[in-house]
């Protein structure tokens, strides 16, 4: 982890406090505190984003097949480029 880095995640992860320490960022879908409660426009519009970014980081990870095969120890460097 680096100053800067961003980190997309999952509901139910914790771990902001961790990701300021090394002056990263974390973002999580905004969630439901009950079953009754509705989130709002903005954490609609804020959820839909995130999703977007997920989708296409997946997408591109699938297409250029990085980790259809095992990767050299010589990468290890390199591969969060």
């Amino acid at each position: 982890m680096e100053p800067g880095d961003k980190y997309l995640a999952d509901k139910g992860f914790g771990v902001h406090d961790l990701m300021a320490l090394n002056g990263a960022s974390l973002y999580i879908p905004p969630k439901r505190q009950s079953v009754q409660d509705q989130v709002t426009k903005d954490e609609c519009f804020e959820t839909m984003s995130i999703a977007k970014v997920r989708i296409q980081s997946i997408k591109q990870v699938n297409a250029w097949h990085i980790f259809d095969q095992v990767l050299p120890l010589s990468m290890h460097g390199c591969i969060n480029q």
